[in-house]
């Protein structure tokens, strides 16, 4: 980890820890666009870290991007900073500079009218890319229009896309391959799902060694100790096949680490 990322990483643990407050979580599972963090996020440079300096982001790397969504993570920061990110880097792929708001990105089935399952889609100005083996096409859609609203197991926004009926402001061919979207998307999600596990690690830890029973805390048992111990296993687990799954996509796609670093995700939570 550079300097650079070292600088942003600790400014987003002091923004996250300041803004990302439980009210503020509250208030997103009930709709609320949590506007003050994402303008400090905005402001600070964090919003575009993973941005090429073309689009005057910092233009991290895979790694680093890892190491700042875990953060993400850690505190349950209940904004699209991932999607933004990769909506960021369609963009510039394309050479198309982003708009003023918060992008997404939708990965449909090729020809497929609707998409479903976008987070943060009412608050989007989607990027949408279309894969096939033997293309890439980026479309982008300011404002889509929402088919249907719904919520993911975390309360966020995940709602379903009508591309059929949104206005399309570009529409371009990415030369050679495909640049593995979904598998960039999945590393990403594995981030941010082990900053989670961190922090559900260090809330068991605090709440066994606090927590009395029969004039004893819980963690002096050794039943509640070999959980704990199988917990921090787990968790240090995924946080490996993340960290290798990101140095892997350094070099190129790093497609069989991802789907490691997925299965293993998968498999703790």
């Amino acid at each position: 980890m550079n300097a650079t990322t070292e600088m942003l990483v600790d400014a987003a643990g002091h923004i996250l820890s300041d803004l990302c407050t439980v009210e503020c979580q509250h208030a997103a599972e009930h709709g609320t666009w949590p506007q003050p963090l994402w303008s400090a996020l905005h402001d600070c440079g964090i919003a575009a870290a993973a941005w090429p300096e073309s689009l005057d982001g910092s233009g991290l790397d895979m790694g680093d991007a890892v190491a700042q969504l875990q953060v993400a993570g850690y505190h349950a920061a209940p904004v699209p900073l991932a999607e933004h990110w990769l909506a960021g880097q369609a963009l510039a792929a394309a050479n198309l500079a982003p708009g003023a708001g918060v992008l997404g990105l939708a990965l449909p089935t090729a020809g497929a009218a609707t998409v479903s399952r976008v987070p943060w889609a009412r608050r989007l100005e989607v990027v949408a890319i279309t894969e096939s083996p033997e293309e890439t096409r980026l479309r982008v859609y300011p404002r889509p229009r929402v088919a249907a609203q719904a919520t993911s197991l975390a309360g966020e926004p995940c709602d379903t896309l009508d591309l059929a009926g949104s206005g399309t402001s570009a529409d371009r061919l990415l030369a050679n391959a495909a640049p593995g979207w979904r598998a960039r998307a999945a590393l990403l999600r594995r981030a941010q799902m082990a900053g989670a596990m961190r922090r559900c690690l260090e809330f068991t830890l605090t709440y066994a060694s606090e927590r009395k029973q029969f004039g004893r805390p819980l963690a002096a048992f050794q039943a509640i100790q070999q959980e704990l111990a199988l917990l921090a296993a787990e968790v240090c687990a995924v946080e490996m096949a993340v960290e290798s799954a990101a140095h892997a996509a350094r070099g190129g796609e790093g497609l069989y680490e991802i789907a490691v670093a997925k299965a293993r995700a998968g498999m703790a939570v």
